[in-house]
Formats: structure tokens, C-alpha cells, sequence
């Protein structure tokens, strides 16, 4: 029985501790596929490029015209107004 110095839990093998705490207590973010508990689906999925969605941009309405616009604009496209953004 191995004894894991971090939590204590009570593991059968050697190897099953190495595991355990590549899963468990290691701040290295390959451990676990140094310890071989990457699955092959997830060690594919690494290799591929990840597209990730740009989220929508939110929109204001201008205090004057009730128009809508976005963060940094300067001004208001319907009536001209300078826009300050300090309290947002």
C-alpha cells in the first residue's frame, strides 16, 4: 500500500500513486500525459487548432438619441453626440 504524502489517500501500486498525483497534485499541465492518463481522444484533440467564437459585442444606447452604439466610439453616429465611457 503507498500512502500519498499530499492527501493521504491509501493507493495499491506504485504507479497508481504516480497517477494519482500527476492528476491530482501537480501544477505541470503534461503530467497527466506523463503519467499515461491522456486518453488517446483527448492527446488527438491537442494536436488539432481550436476555433473559438468572438463574443458578440455589446451594444448602448446613446443617452441623447437613443441610438445605438458600442464601446469607443467617440460619438454618436445619429446625432453627433461626444460619448464619455469613464463610467462604465
Amino acid at each position: 500500500m503507498f500512502d500519498c504524502p499530499t492527501c493521504h489517500k491509501v493507493l495499491k501500486s506504485k504507479r497508481s500513486m504516480e497517477r494519482h498525483q500527476a492528476n491530482f497534485h501537480s501544477a505541470d499541465p503534461l503530467a497527466k500525459q506523463k503519467a499515461g492518463t491522456v486518453d488517446n481522444a483527448s492527446n488527438n484533440a491537442s494536436n488539432e487548432t481550436l476555433e473559438l467564437e468572438t463574443p458578440p459585442e455589446q451594444t448602448f444606447e446613446c443617452g441623447a438619441c437613443n441610438a445605438k452604439i458600442t464601446r469607443g466610439q467617440e460619438k454618436c453616429p445619429g446625432c453627433g453626440e461626444a460619448l464619455d465611457w469613464s463610467g462604465i
